[in-house]
């Protein structure tokens, strides 16, 4: 149960419609390395709460769904190329924001026998390859 929230309900299920982003000021970065898009201008995108959120559904002993949210989160997505080839992207869940409106359950998820929030208090994903597919489709890989 563990794995199947955490990696297939969880983490990009809201994240990547780019209509929940809100585009910040554009950066030119310079060329000392401090960049994944050395010297060029970068647009940066950055999660938009307000018309945001991160949900999920769990199937519990195969007869009933859970229903829950993460309330803390951020995001952002970088990139320099108009078809975000080179996009960046990174995006945080502070796991101690579990919502599953119940506070006994919520306990639970946040003690070690789901996401040991204190031990693990953040879940973050970091894209290593965005390859853009046409007709708004891509692949995105990363790591947790």
């Amino acid at each position: 149960m563990k794995k199947f929230v955490f990696s297939s309900a969880i983490i990009l299920s809201s994240f990547l419609a780019i209509t929940a982003f809100r585009t910040a000021t554009p950066a030119v970065k310079d060329n000392t390395g401090l960049s994944p898009l050395q010297g060029t201008a970068v647009t940066k995108w950055e999660v938009d709460k307000v018309h945001s959120n991160v949900k999920f559904t769990v199937t519990h002993m195969v007869i009933s769904e859970v229903d829950g949210s993460f309330r803390d989160f951020t995001g952002t997505i970088e990139h320099s190329k108009a078809d975000f080839s080179d996009a960046r992207i990174n995006f945080t869940i502070e796991v101690g924001s579990v919502d599953t409106d119940n506070e006994k359950r919520d306990g639970h998820l946040k003690s070690p026998d789901f996401f040991d929030a204190v031990k693990y208090p953040q879940m973050k994903f970091t894209s290593t390859s965005f390859k853009p597919l046409g007709n708004n489709k891509f692949t995105l890989t990363g790591n947790l």
